[in-house]
């Protein structure tokens, strides 16, 4: 899997907590990496205002491909926005070590987030100016010559 049009790269720190038994990362622990991605991207990239609009994840679809060790190699999230709908927003996301001049895929996923009004309790449009802003990020494939 290529990374490198994933619009978004955060580093993910790993904690002696965050291991099962079996002394790896536990998988609902890898749902809570994922998370972790989003929310920065968010936060970082888009300027989400959470106090006036709500996103709700109505669809998470995971990949567990390798185990995800503590200490291991430093671990990084992806994400990449795929789909902007009237109230959804569709994401592909990885969380992956270095490995040489490439990345070792551990987990990937995809999610669907739906606009939710918490006071109302429903489902709520995304606003457009957040939709610019993600279609800003969006990765559109080169045209072949």
């Amino acid at each position: 899997m290529d990374l490198s049009h994933y619009a978004f790269k955060t580093q993910i720190e790993k904690r002696w907590s965050d291991l099962d038994e079996a002394r790896v990362v536990n998988n609902a622990t890898i749902m809570t990496y994922f998370e972790e991605v989003r929310i920065r991207f968010f936060n970082q990239v888009i300027g989400w205002d959470w106090e006036q609009h709500g996103l709700v994840v109505a669809n998470a679809n995971i990949n567990y491909r390798l185990p995800i060790t503590y200490p291991g190699k430093e671990l990084y999230g992806f994400l990449q926005c795929t789909q902007i709908g009237n109230k959804s927003i569709t994401f592909n996301s990885a969380l992956a070590e270095p490995e040489k001049e490439t990345w070792r895929i551990l987990s990937d996923a995809t999610f669907v987030l739906v606009g939710f009004d918490y006071r109302q309790m429903r489902s709520a449009p995304i606003p457009e100016l957040y939709k610019i802003r993600l279609q800003q990020t969006m990765w559109t494939k080169p045209s072949a010559l």
